[in-house]
């Protein structure tokens, strides 16, 4: 049933982005829409010239190896159909550029905390050990190189609980989501951070 929308990748910039042109990284002020989970891990960092910009996010090196521990962004409730954006790794043998398409306790957030809703995970991206691409629950996808830049898009599909995973705009595989069995009708924020300490990943033109 699932039925892969090739247009939507070339109508991304004209789709509504939840995150409200804060996730493009192209104005330095950018970072301050997005929230920390623990920020004493890392070193952050936006880099424009005016048109075009980028987030560094480094994970310092005396810090832990931690699940969940970098950036977010709340949007709110709603069925999210596309993720789209650019992304490099400088590591090729450490799990780094994690993304996270979750659901967070609002009542926690607001309190000034950070904790998810269990088994509410629905993209799980990372660049894997042995310099490969990794999804949800899919392993080897794809290899990758180090300090190369990669166009990444997934596109969703709530009623079959699956999304479809294009690099560099060509179609690669289509997965389940992270959590399946839970049936999730929904998702309010999404994540960056890096699993290995002493790492970097930059970051931009992220829209969902």
């Amino acid at each position: 049933k699932l039925v892969i929308l090739i247009t939507a990748i070339c109508a991304v910039a004209s789709a509504v982005d939840l995150l409200n042109g804060k996730g493009m990284f192209d104005e330095v002020t950018d970072i301050n829409s997005w929230k920390w989970v623990n920020q004493s891990a890392y070193t952050s960092s936006i880099i424009t010239n005016g048109t075009r910009g980028y987030l560094t996010l480094t994970k310092i090196k005396d810090s832990i190896f931690k699940f969940d521990d970098g950036m977010y962004y709340y949007f709110g409730k709603t069925q999210p159909e596309h993720i789209h954006l650019n992304i490099l790794t400088r590591e090729g043998t450490k799990e780094t550029g994690d993304i996270r398409l979750v659901n967070i306790d609002v009542n926690k957030m607001n309190s000034g905390n950070f904790s998810k809703i269990e088994e509410n995970d629905l993209l799980f991206f990372r660049f894997g050990f042995y310099n490969y691409i990794r999804v949800n629950l899919e392993d080897l996808i794809k290899s990758f190189e180090p300090a190369k830049w990669y166009t990444l898009d997934f596109i969703l599909s709530w009623e079959d609980q699956k999304m479809a995973v294009y690099i560099d705009n060509k179609y690669v595989i289509t997965v389940a989501f992270f959590y399946p069995e839970s049936n999730i009708k929904s998702s309010n924020a999404i994540m960056l951070y890096n699993l290995t300490p002493d790492s970097t990943i930059k970051v931009g033109n992220l829209q969902v």
